[in-house]
Order: structure tokens, then C-alpha cells, then sequence
């Protein structure tokens, strides 16, 4: 018998692979058990088994995840505002900013500090840095602002020193209607009331309508006629219109709280407010010689 030939190109070598795909031409490899792949492929029910939990797992974790439109960041700012009524952009910047901003040197934790000089109001704003406790930053602008001398001037009022905080807004409400404004604003904060009584809702604020404002006139010609000024009778205004605790009255029953309740609210409850008594009984009110409208601010 003769042997059959075999034809060999000369220095080709074959590869084991090249046999291996010559013998079986639909034969995949596959991974060694060594690897974690090779050890899935080996064990198909443990697979799905890890596949179906990582769904499950991710469809609890979807269930409870936040999310935000705007998510909220801490700003890390503190606003420092002193309202001085009647006074100009120059004076409010030379007696309360630039004082301010002053007194913000060498506070640690403090980044960058700007300020703004408008009519009547001046405000100062205090960025933090990163790593800057917020609580104990804002302690040290508070004690350095109650440290300047003379602050605020006489004529300013109160200064308040708040940190800035984001608050996400979820529903936005707009009421209108051909009505006049008072009624306008009434109805918007009857559905303010309304709102914070439900259970689900913790803070509601009405904006883009003027603040009420009750405004007393009283002509030169007036005071000069019944020998008084404009401080007597802003006295007298304050001191008629006021609502302080007054202490308390210890008894063998209990101890009872006393306090002055004479707060008012309207241009009616004004116009009773006595600005001058005579020894006759005879009285003066803020009615008789002022004029008082219920309004808004301008």
C-alpha cells in the first residue's frame, strides 16, 4: 500500500489552534473556571441569581431616591442688612458698609466680603470658605458687628445678621383677578393660612404684592396751632402702640403673668391714641389732628 502525501510548504508550522478549528469548525472556547467570568459561565443559576438581586436591589433603592430639579447647595454666605431710612448711597456706604466690611477683617473661616449702598438700606455680604464651620463663623461676624462703636447711626434701624439658606420651591400660585389690591392681598393670605394647615406642607410665602402700611400725616400748620412736633407725636404713637411682658404677680393661688396688650393694627384703632390731656378732662387724640389712611407702602 502506498502512504498518502501530505504537500508542506517548507518552514510552515502548523498551530494546534489552526487543527483545533480544522477539526471542529463550530467550536467556542470557553473561559477557564479560574476567573470569576469563567466561573459565571460554568454556573448559569448563579448568575441570575446575583442578576435578579441587583435588580431587585436597585428598584428599592430608585423607590427611595431623592430627587431635585435644583438640588439644594449650601451657599455658605451670611447677609448682613442695616435699613436707614432717608439717607443716600454716600452716607449709608460711609457710616454702615464700609464700617462693616472693617470689622470682617481677620474673621477666620471668612473668603470674600462685598457690599451694596442702595436708598435706605445697606447690605454686606460675607462669603465663608469650603472647610469654615458655618455656626461658628456666623457667631464671630455677630460679635464683631456688635463690637463696632456708635453701630448702628441713631437715625438707622436695627441691623439683622442672618445665614443665607436655599429653600426648593415644589408649586408655584398666582392670584389675580379685576379686583383692587387689598382684596388681592387678602385672598392670597387666606390661601396661605390655608395651605400651612396641611400636613404636607411646612412653609408658604407670598411675594410680589407691596406690604401694608398705615401712614399718619400731620400738616406744619397743625403743630404749630397746638405747640407741638413731629417727635412729640411719634411718642405718643410708640408709646400707645405696644405689646411687652410686664412681669408677673406672685399669689397663694399661682403666679400670674402680666403684660401690656395694646398692639394695633389698623388706622381706626390710631385715631384713639391720646397726644395731650388737659386738667379739665378734656383730650387731644391723633384723630383730631392727623390724617391716617390704610394702605400700602409706595
Amino acid at each position: 500500500m502506498t502512504e498518502p502525501k501530505t504537500d508542506k510548504v517548507p518552514g510552515s508550522v502548523e498551530s494546534p489552534d489552526s487543527k483545533a478549528q480544522a477539526a471542529s469548525p463550530g467550536h467556542v472556547d470557553v473561559p477557564s473556571d479560574s476567573t470569576l467570568v469563567g466561573w459565571f459561565a460554568s454556573n448559569p443559576v448563579a448568575a441570575n441569581i446575583v442578576m435578579l438581586f441587583l435588580i431587585v436591589a436597585g428598584f428599592l433603592a430608585a423607590q427611595g431616591m431623592v430627587t431635585e430639579t435644583f438640588p439644594s447647595i449650601d451657599p455658605k454666605t451670611i447677609t448682613i442688612v442695616t435699613p436707614y431710612p432717608g439717607a443716600t448711597p454716600y452716607d449709608i456706604e460711609e457710616s454702615i458698609t464700609r464700617r462693616v466690611e472693617e470689622g470682617m477683617i481677620g474673621i477666620e473661616g471668612v473668603k470674600r466680603v462685598s457690599s451694596s449702598a442702595t436708598e435706605g438700606v445697606g447690605r454686606v455680604t460675607v462669603e465663608m470658605e469650603h472647610f469654615s464651620n458655618p455656626a461658628q463663623v456666623l457667631d464671630d461676624v455677630e460679635t464683631a458687628v456688635d463690637s463696632l462703636s456708635d453701630f448702628p447711626p441713631q437715625e438707622a434701624e436695627e441691623t439683622s445678621i442672618v445665614k443665607t439658606k436655599l429653600t426648593s420651591s415644589m408649586m408655584s400660585l398666582a392670584v389675580f383677578g379685576s379686583v383692587d389690591e387689598k382684596t388681592l392681598h387678602y385672598w392670597a393670605e387666606r390661601i396661605e393660612s390655608e395651605l400651612l394647615q396641611l400636613p404636607q406642607i411646612s412653609l408658604v410665602e407670598v411675594a410680589g404684592g407691596r406690604r401694608y402700611e398705615i401712614a399718619i400725616e400731620v400738616s406744619e400748620a397743625t403743630l404749630r396751632d397746638y405747640g407741638l412736633t413731629l417727635d412729640d407725636v411719634a411718642r405718643r404713637v410708640a408709646e400707645f402702640s405696644i405689646d411687652i411682658p410686664g412681669g408677673n404677680l406672685r399669689t397663694d393661688a399661682g403666679d400670674i403673668l402680666i403684660r401690656v396688650k395694646d398692639k394695633r393694627y389698623t388706622g381706626l384703632e390710631f385715631e384713639n391714641i391720646t397726644i395731650r390731656s388737659r386738667s379739665d378732662g378734656a383730650q387731644l387724640r391723633l384723630g383730631d389732628i392727623a390724617t391716617i389712611r390704610d394702605g400700602f407702602e409706595d
